[in-house]
């Protein structure tokens, strides 16, 4: 039961809800539920793991009144940690790469974080370690200023140790078949996986990342999913509770996104998509009564202008395989009747 008063907002980090899928399941598969991590206070998983950290830095002394937070964020963490920061008094500064959605920035800077951005780099190439040099020099420039870098930092992985992974266990009633979580940092991966598999032993544990991503192998190469994967293997990753790796296209990843929109109602992140996408493949191996749960970590909101955006998917060659042409005699009618009355349609 939750509380009727909360003393701050940062109180509300985790307990994120599941939601079933129906429409684009198999119906003689697993069951699948998705967990809502947008419902966190300022959008995504990453808020968990800001508050985390903060408190962490707090208790051993590396983080004081005035502090200054420097960290490399392809945007869900920088806005989790600037509104941390905005609670808690400290100054967040955020190193992204050009190709910051505008709605992460917005957020960012609504915050009261200040954004340095990488210098220019090929598009779909994996900036993450520039990044993280980068925030690192600049950190010890600064009299008070430090980096928590979200990669190395354990205390990611053991928040989804202490949170995520049992509130999925305790949401289905410890019948817990599968979790499919997206592959970063890998720490919700590693920390929630560790989790489930110490309550329910005969449970898997899937992890996913794009192609083009090397933590579960192969050659590093260009992606346009943000915030997934990577081009090196971060100390939070625990290989031992993993059980099967996935990697998955831009493209199957952005069809998932649009058709989660059209049929579920769930309008959700990139990397989300691809969670879901593996996920549906691997209920439909599965029997009936079992559960398959995706760890969703952010919502559509912040891809607007990309993964939502119809000119977006088409500049990025991905038009024709994803967007889908509406053939309904009735709406045709329907753009007559508007024309008529002096207006503009869209998407007729």
């Amino acid at each position: 039961m939750r509380k009727k008063i909360y003393n701050n907002i940062l109180e509300l980090c985790g307990d994120t809800p599941l939601v079933r899928l129906n429409k684009i399941v198999s119906k003689d598969g697993a069951n699948v539920f998705v967990k809502l991590e947008m419902f966190n206070p300022a959008g995504s998983i990453k808020d968990r793991i800001a508050f985390s950290m903060i408190e962490d830095a707090e208790k051993n002394g590396r983080l004081k009144s005035g502090g200054i937070i420097v960290e490399s964020s392809s945007g869900n963490t920088g806005v989790g940690l600037a509104m941390a920061g905005a609670v808690k008094g400290y100054t967040v500064i955020v190193i992204c790469d050009r190709y910051l959605p505008m709605a992460k920035k917005i957020k960012l800077l609504s915050f009261g974080a200040h954004i340095i951005f990488l210098y220019k780099t090929p598009k779909g190439s994996d900036t993450v370690e520039l990044r993280l040099d980068l925030a690192k020099q600049i950190a010890s420039m600064l009299p008070n200023g430090i980096t928590l870098n979200q990669y190395d930092n354990l205390v990611n992985r053991e928040t989804h140790y202490r949170t995520t992974g049992p509130e999925i266990v305790r949401d289905l009633d410890g019948k817990v078949n599968a979790v499919v979580c997206a592959v970063g940092t890998t720490g919700t991966l590693s920390g929630a996986g560790k989790a489930i598999k110490e309550l329910v032993p005969t449970a898997k544990v899937i992890g996913v990342e794009p192609e083009g991503s090397i933590i579960f192998g192969g050659k590093p190469g260009k992606y346009l999913v943000q915030g997934g994967g990577l081009s090196f293997i971060p100390k939070n990753l625990d290989r031992s509770v993993i059980d099967i790796g996935v990697k998955v296209s831009d493209t199957n990843t952005f069809r998932t996104c649009r058709e989660l929109a059209l049929r579920e109602g769930l309008m959700v992140g990139g990397s989300a998509g691809g969670v879901v996408y593996a996920a549906l493949k691997i209920a439909k191996k599965m029997k009936k009564n079992e559960n398959v749960v995706c760890v969703l970590p952010d919502g559509g909101d912040r891809y607007l202008e990309t993964i939502y955006s119809d000119t977006w998917l088409r500049e990025n060659k991905l038009g024709k395989a994803i967007l889908k042409k509406v053939d309904n005699k009735n709406l045709a009618s329907v753009k007559n009747i508007a024309k008529r009355l002096g207006c503009t349609v869209d998407r007729f």
